[in-house]
Protein backbone atom coordinates (compact mmCIF):
# COMPACT_ATOMS: atom_id res chain seq x y z
CA UNK A 1 0.00 0.00 0.00
CA UNK A 2 2.70 2.90 -0.95
CA UNK A 3 2.65 5.37 -3.74
CA UNK A 4 6.05 4.52 -5.83
CA UNK A 5 8.00 1.64 -6.77
CA UNK A 6 9.08 0.78 -3.47
CA UNK A 7 6.83 -0.64 -0.18
CA UNK A 8 6.39 1.99 2.19
CA UNK A 9 3.64 0.90 4.15
CA UNK A 10 2.87 -2.88 4.85
CA UNK A 11 -0.40 -5.19 5.53
CA UNK A 12 -0.13 -8.91 6.34
CA UNK A 13 -3.90 -9.69 6.05
CA UNK A 14 -5.71 -12.38 4.22
CA UNK A 15 -8.53 -12.22 2.30
CA UNK A 16 -10.49 -14.92 -0.17
CA UNK A 17 -12.32 -13.68 -3.11
CA UNK A 18 -15.77 -15.54 -3.80
CA UNK A 19 -17.13 -15.34 -7.38
CA UNK A 20 -20.88 -15.91 -8.49
CA UNK A 21 -20.54 -16.28 -12.00
CA UNK A 22 -24.65 -16.54 -12.21
CA UNK A 23 -25.33 -13.49 -10.60
CA UNK A 24 -22.07 -11.80 -12.22
CA UNK A 25 -20.82 -10.82 -8.71
CA UNK A 26 -18.09 -11.15 -5.89
CA UNK A 27 -17.74 -10.58 -2.85
CA UNK A 28 -14.34 -10.17 -0.63
CA UNK A 29 -13.99 -11.73 2.93
CA UNK A 30 -11.50 -10.81 5.41
CA UNK A 31 -9.73 -13.94 6.76
CA UNK A 32 -8.98 -15.27 10.55
CA UNK A 33 -6.37 -17.75 10.64
CA UNK A 34 -4.68 -19.26 13.11
CA UNK A 35 -0.85 -20.04 13.42
CA UNK A 36 1.41 -17.41 13.66
CA UNK A 37 0.89 -14.63 10.50
CA UNK A 38 3.82 -13.70 8.55
CA UNK A 39 5.45 -11.17 8.23
CA UNK A 40 3.87 -8.44 5.88
CA UNK A 41 5.57 -8.09 2.70
CA UNK A 42 5.19 -6.58 -0.72
CA UNK A 43 5.65 -8.59 -4.21
CA UNK A 44 6.01 -12.09 -2.38
CA UNK A 45 6.62 -15.34 -4.50
CA UNK A 46 3.47 -17.19 -4.32
CA UNK A 47 1.19 -20.19 -5.93
CA UNK A 48 -1.56 -22.37 -5.11
CA UNK A 49 -1.40 -26.51 -4.21
CA UNK A 50 -4.60 -27.60 -5.47
CA UNK A 51 -3.73 -31.13 -4.19
CA UNK A 52 -2.67 -30.57 -0.55
CA UNK A 53 -5.11 -27.64 -0.73
CA UNK A 54 -2.33 -24.93 0.58
CA UNK A 55 -1.03 -21.63 -0.55
CA UNK A 56 2.65 -20.87 -0.82
CA UNK A 57 4.41 -18.50 -0.05
CA UNK A 58 8.20 -17.17 -0.61
CA UNK A 59 9.78 -14.25 0.38
CA UNK A 60 8.75 -10.76 -0.48
CA UNK A 61 10.31 -7.31 -0.13
CA UNK A 62 9.94 -5.35 3.19
CA UNK A 63 10.85 -1.77 3.92
CA UNK A 64 14.53 -1.29 2.41
CA UNK A 65 15.17 -5.05 2.46
CA UNK A 66 13.88 -8.80 1.28
CA UNK A 67 12.86 -11.59 2.55
CA UNK A 68 13.73 -15.55 2.55
CA UNK A 69 11.25 -17.13 4.51
CA UNK A 70 8.63 -19.83 3.60
CA UNK A 71 5.40 -19.96 4.97
CA UNK A 72 1.96 -22.15 4.06
CA UNK A 73 -1.34 -21.18 4.25
CA UNK A 74 -3.79 -24.56 5.23
CA UNK A 75 -7.27 -23.52 3.25
CA UNK A 76 -9.12 -26.03 5.08
CA UNK A 77 -7.61 -25.90 8.26
CA UNK A 78 -7.77 -22.15 7.99
CA UNK A 79 -3.81 -21.67 9.83
CA UNK A 80 -0.71 -20.50 8.66
CA UNK A 81 2.46 -22.61 8.90
CA UNK A 82 6.27 -22.14 9.27
CA UNK A 83 8.71 -24.12 6.94
CA UNK A 84 11.63 -25.14 7.37
CA UNK A 85 13.01 -26.40 4.11
CA UNK A 86 16.88 -26.88 3.06
CA UNK A 87 18.44 -25.30 0.05
CA UNK A 88 16.02 -22.41 0.19
CA UNK A 89 17.22 -19.42 -2.18
CA UNK A 90 18.66 -16.20 -0.80
CA UNK A 91 16.30 -13.26 0.06
CA UNK A 92 14.67 -12.09 -2.86
CA UNK A 93 11.19 -10.26 -3.74
CA UNK A 94 8.89 -9.73 -6.65
CA UNK A 95 10.41 -13.71 -8.31
CA UNK A 96 9.00 -15.23 -11.56
CA UNK A 97 6.38 -17.56 -9.56
CA UNK A 98 3.53 -20.17 -9.70
CA UNK A 99 2.63 -23.67 -8.74
CA UNK A 100 3.55 -26.71 -11.61
CA UNK A 101 0.35 -28.79 -11.15
CA UNK A 102 2.05 -31.40 -13.55
CA UNK A 103 4.85 -32.05 -11.14
CA UNK A 104 3.22 -30.60 -8.01
CA UNK A 105 5.77 -28.17 -7.31
CA UNK A 106 6.67 -24.36 -6.74
CA UNK A 107 8.92 -22.81 -9.53
CA UNK A 108 10.98 -19.26 -8.75
CA UNK A 109 12.92 -17.67 -11.13
CA UNK A 110 14.74 -14.79 -11.36
CA UNK A 111 13.87 -11.78 -8.66
CA UNK A 112 15.93 -9.23 -6.79
CA UNK A 113 17.44 -9.05 -3.31
CA UNK A 114 16.84 -5.93 -2.29
CA UNK A 115 14.01 -3.58 -3.03
CA UNK A 116 15.87 -1.81 -6.16
CA UNK A 117 18.00 -4.45 -6.77
CA UNK A 118 19.65 -5.82 -10.10
CA UNK A 119 17.62 -8.77 -11.79
CA UNK A 120 18.95 -11.95 -11.03
CA UNK A 121 18.63 -15.50 -13.33
CA UNK A 122 18.55 -17.97 -10.51
CA UNK A 123 15.88 -20.66 -10.69
CA UNK A 124 14.72 -22.73 -8.02
CA UNK A 125 12.35 -25.87 -7.18
CA UNK A 126 10.66 -26.23 -4.23
CA UNK A 127 8.68 -29.72 -3.29
CA UNK A 128 6.21 -29.58 -0.52
CA UNK A 129 6.14 -33.33 0.22
CA UNK A 130 10.23 -32.78 0.82
CA UNK A 131 9.72 -30.15 2.04
CA UNK A 132 13.18 -29.03 -0.09
CA UNK A 133 14.16 -26.26 -2.48
CA UNK A 134 16.51 -27.02 -5.04
CA UNK A 135 18.69 -25.13 -6.71
CA UNK A 136 17.95 -25.78 -10.98
CA UNK A 137 19.86 -24.68 -14.18
CA UNK A 138 17.27 -24.91 -17.22
CA UNK A 139 18.84 -24.39 -20.80
CA UNK A 140 18.59 -22.00 -22.13
CA UNK A 141 18.43 -19.76 -19.63
CA UNK A 142 15.96 -16.65 -19.23
CA UNK A 143 18.50 -14.26 -17.97
CA UNK A 144 18.07 -11.70 -15.39
CA UNK A 145 14.30 -11.21 -14.70
CA UNK A 146 11.67 -9.69 -12.01
CA UNK A 147 8.61 -8.43 -12.46
CA UNK A 148 7.27 -10.82 -15.21
CA UNK A 149 3.94 -12.16 -15.32
CA UNK A 150 3.84 -16.01 -14.57
CA UNK A 151 0.47 -18.26 -15.18
CA UNK A 152 0.50 -22.33 -14.47
CA UNK A 153 -0.03 -23.85 -18.41
CA UNK A 154 -1.55 -27.30 -18.57
CA UNK A 155 -0.45 -27.17 -22.24
CA UNK A 156 2.62 -25.75 -22.06
CA UNK A 157 4.01 -28.28 -19.52
CA UNK A 158 5.21 -25.89 -17.01
CA UNK A 159 5.43 -22.14 -16.02
CA UNK A 160 4.76 -19.21 -18.86
CA UNK A 161 5.84 -16.12 -17.73
CA UNK A 162 5.84 -12.82 -20.02
CA UNK A 163 7.69 -9.10 -20.05
CA UNK A 164 9.46 -8.13 -16.77
CA UNK A 165 12.35 -5.90 -16.06
CA UNK A 166 15.82 -6.81 -17.29
CA UNK A 167 18.37 -4.13 -15.27
CA UNK A 168 17.08 -0.76 -13.86
CA UNK A 169 15.44 0.62 -16.91
CA UNK A 170 15.40 -2.09 -19.09
CA UNK A 171 12.50 -4.50 -20.10
CA UNK A 172 11.86 -8.10 -21.64
CA UNK A 173 8.50 -8.60 -24.05
CA UNK A 174 9.64 -12.14 -24.44
CA UNK A 175 7.45 -14.99 -23.41
CA UNK A 176 9.14 -18.28 -21.85
CA UNK A 177 8.22 -21.39 -20.81
CA UNK A 178 10.05 -23.35 -17.72
CA UNK A 179 9.29 -26.89 -17.12
CA UNK A 180 10.06 -28.42 -14.06
CA UNK A 181 11.52 -32.60 -14.17
CA UNK A 182 8.94 -34.78 -13.02
CA UNK A 183 9.92 -37.57 -10.06
CA UNK A 184 9.71 -41.13 -11.56
CA UNK A 185 7.19 -43.52 -10.25
CA UNK A 186 7.94 -47.04 -9.73
CA UNK A 187 5.23 -49.30 -8.84
CA UNK A 188 6.00 -53.10 -7.44
CA UNK A 189 3.93 -56.07 -7.06
CA UNK A 190 3.29 -57.67 -3.82
CA UNK A 191 6.30 -59.67 -2.11
CA UNK A 192 6.84 -62.95 -3.52
CA UNK A 193 8.63 -65.50 -2.62
CA UNK A 194 11.79 -67.69 -4.73
CA UNK A 195 13.73 -70.93 -3.65
CA UNK A 196 17.14 -70.16 -4.07
CA UNK A 197 19.25 -70.54 -7.60
CA UNK A 198 15.97 -69.80 -8.98
CA UNK A 199 15.97 -67.30 -12.12
CA UNK A 200 12.82 -64.85 -11.50
CA UNK A 201 11.67 -61.46 -13.17
CA UNK A 202 9.27 -59.45 -11.23
CA UNK A 203 6.89 -57.08 -13.02
CA UNK A 204 6.90 -53.59 -12.30
CA UNK A 205 5.19 -50.52 -13.88
CA UNK A 206 7.35 -47.02 -14.02
CA UNK A 207 5.45 -43.70 -14.98
CA UNK A 208 7.33 -40.40 -15.95
CA UNK A 209 5.84 -37.57 -17.29
CA UNK A 210 9.53 -36.52 -18.87
CA UNK A 211 9.36 -39.51 -21.96
CA UNK A 212 13.06 -38.69 -22.44
CA UNK A 213 14.49 -39.60 -19.17
CA UNK A 214 16.97 -42.91 -18.92
CA UNK A 215 15.68 -45.05 -15.78
CA UNK A 216 18.43 -47.03 -14.24
CA UNK A 217 17.13 -48.88 -10.90
CA UNK A 218 19.67 -50.69 -8.15
CA UNK A 219 18.68 -53.68 -5.81
CA UNK A 220 19.75 -53.27 -2.43
CA UNK A 221 19.98 -56.78 -0.15
CA UNK A 222 18.69 -55.72 2.97
CA UNK A 223 19.16 -58.66 5.40
CA UNK A 224 18.67 -62.50 4.99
Amino acid sequence: TSSNAEATALDNGLWTLSVNATTATATWTALTPGGTPPPARASACYGYDPVRRRLIVFGGEIINDTLADTVEYDVAANTWLAITAPGSPTKRGSAVCTFDQRVNKLALYGGVTSPSGTPQSAAFEYDPSGPLWRAIAPMPNAGSLTFAAPTYSADAGGMMFFGGRTSAIGTSQATWTLRLNGTPRLVLPAALAYDESVLAVMPATVSDVDLTDVHVWTWTQDGG
